[in-house]
């Protein structure tokens, strides 16, 4: 009866991952890493050493699903001045005093295993005019509307390099 050694090589470097100088069916195995293996298992016939046969192996890791969320948003909390905080969503019209310090503090969910990153932009509302630029946006946002007017919030997360859906918030100043 023959018996079995063998040896799991990375079959570009040539480096060994794994000896077996007893080796049994079936085999098992968990690759660490991508890339290109070979399994090679020698027969041992009495004393003499058979040629190995040859397996190959190409691993591929499948890249974490990383992507936008339909219910991603969850609700925000808000802060106005000193006023205890209010519970919010996307869409939510605020009324703020010029010289008052606003705070907003939220979370979008990706689905998947990742986090979102975020950018956003601050416009006149009436104008559309740039008001303040956040290529990368961070909760909690705090801000102070020194000019009366309407503005508005648009909030963009980014799960992976897809954009999901924007939010935005709508702010009367006087």
């Amino acid at each position: 009866t023959a018996t079995y050694s063998a040896v799991l090589k990375n079959n570009v470097t040539g480096v060994v991952i794994q000896n077996y100088p007893v080796f049994t069916f079936p085999w098992t195995y968990s690759f660490a890493a991508a890339g290109n293996y070979k399994l090679e298992i020698t027969p041992i016939c009495g004393t003499t050493r058979c040629t190995p046969c040859v397996f190959y192996f190409t691993v591929t890791c499948t890249p974490p699903v990383c992507d936008c969320n339909p219910t991603g948003w969850q609700p925000f909390t808000a802060t106005i001045g000193t006023t205890p905080p209010m519970t919010v969503n996307c869409g939510h019209q605020f009324g703020v005093h010029k010289g008052i310090l606003f705070k907003l503090v939220g979370i979008y969910v990706c689905r998947g295993n990742c986090t979102a990153k975020y950018s956003a932009v601050l416009k006149n509302n009436v104008t559309g005019a740039l008001v303040q630029n956040y290529p990368v946006f961070t909760f909690p946002w705090t801000y102070t509307f020194t000019i009366a007017g309407n503005y508005k919030l648009e909030i963009t997360p980014v799960c992976g390099d897809k954009k999901c859906q924007l939010c935005v918030f709508f702010f009367t100043v006087n």
